[in-house]
C-alpha cells in the first residue's frame, strides 16, 4: 500500500533524478496503487509509467536507439527464454 508519504518521497526521488538529467521509469504498477495515488492527489510530472519490467527495458533501449528482436539461428526446442533475445543495434530512434 502506498501513503501520502510514500507518494511524495517518490516525487521528491523523481525530481532530484530529473535534475541530473535522467529519466525515471516507474513500472509494474497495480490498478489498486494507481488509484491510491490519484486518490491522494500527487502529481507525478516527469514520471513515465509502463505496464511491466519487459516493457521498460524496451523503453529504454529505444530511448538510447538499440531494440529487442529474436534470434533467427538458434533452436528454440533447447534453449532458455532469455536466449531467444538480442539486443538490435541497427533499430533507430
Amino acid at each position: 500500500m502506498i501513503d501520502t508519504s510514500m507518494a511524495n518521497h517518490l516525487l521528491m526521488t523523481t525530481r532530484a533524478v530529473n535534475l541530473l538529467g535522467s529519466r525515471v521509469l516507474l513500472m509494474g504498477i497495480d490498478a489498486e496503487i494507481a488509484q491510491t495515488i490519484v486518490h491522494v492527489g500527487v502529481e507525478l510530472h516527469g514520471l513515465i509509467t509502463l505496464a511491466d519490467v519487459q516493457t521498460g527495458i524496451a523503453y529504454a533501449l529505444w530511448l538510447i536507439g538499440l531494440g529487442i528482436q529474436p534470434l533467427q539461428h538458434l533452436p528454440r526446442a533447447n534453449c532458455p527464454p532469455w536466449v531467444g533475445l538480442v539486443v538490435d543495434r541497427s533499430t533507430n530512434a
